[in-house]
């Protein structure tokens, strides 16, 4: 296949199911047309801009040195990953490579922890809440001599750096508590109903929240199978995508 001749429908097809598996397990917005650019190095339709944003959904990071040195992490070798910019606006064709070594790694374990995430959201009954300051409690500066101003600030830069300690170890703490109480949600009364399900049952409110959360699941699984009815024609394309890069290398 060349620059000017398009994709083929059954491999349109396999890669239209790919984007719409990738999108709804990390909301993206991939298009098969930002494949096909990409085996090119082209920047058509900002398909730069879209594969480092799709690479950062699956990943949970945000900038390009945390998306490389999470690929890094991974195992991925190929050199020149590691050397794009995110603000040349280049490189296609390899975020393209790297993407399909994310898909290779990671579709099936996103895909188990949606699985095995609860169906509603986890509700934060352990936020903290912001403390108000005290207007009556205001502080003579013009009484304090420079000797009393200096003792004064270190005492300030102690008490802040304490307070950052405790704030650190009461999030930790009230991590551990929301992870232990969402695990709590999710365990079956007489192994037949999560307490979530109980609870879909009993409330009206939940209960649609629920269905549509399930929904979305299922048809996330019925994409899934799709895909692995349709994956082969993929990694033989992607392969062509590697032959594509040794030309130009």
């Amino acid at each position: 296949m060349n620059k000017s001749n398009p994709m083929s429908k059954e491999l349109k097809n396999s890669i239209a199911i790919l984007c719409k598996l990738i999108n709804a397990l990390h909301e993206t917005s991939l298009k098969p047309e930002h494949f096909r650019l990409a085996k090119f190095d082209q920047n058509e339709e900002n398909t730069v801009e879209v594969l480092w944003g799709v690479l950062g959904k699956i990943l949970n990071e945000t900038s390009p040195v945390a998306i490389q040195e999470k690929v890094f992490s991974l195992h991925y070798n190929r050199t020149q990953f590691y050397c794009l910019q995110r603000e040349n606006l280049c490189g296609s064709r390899e975020l393209l490579l790297a993407l399909g070594f994310l898909i290779g790694t990671t579709v099936e374990r996103d895909l188990r922890e949606k699985l095995e995430s609860n169906p509603l959201p986890p509700v934060n009954h352990f936020a903290p809440q912001p403390l108000s300051a005290d207007s009556n409690d205001q502080f003579e500066w013009k009484k304090l001599n420079e000797r009393d101003l200096e003792k004064y600030r270190k005492w300030l830069v102690g008490h802040i750096a304490s307070n950052h300690d405790m704030i650190s170890e009461y999030n930790e703490q009230i991590r551990k508590i929301q992870t232990k109480y969402d695990k709590c949600l999710n365990i079956k009364a007489h192994n037949m109903l999560t307490i979530y399900e109980i609870l879909a049952l009993k409330d009206k409110e939940i209960g649609a929240q629920f269905l549509l959360e399930t929904e979305r699941i299922v048809c996330i699984m019925g994409i899934y199978q799709e895909w692995t009815k349709k994956e082969k024609i993929f990694w033989k394309w992607m392969a062509s995508v590697l032959q594509e890069a040794k030309k130009t290398s």
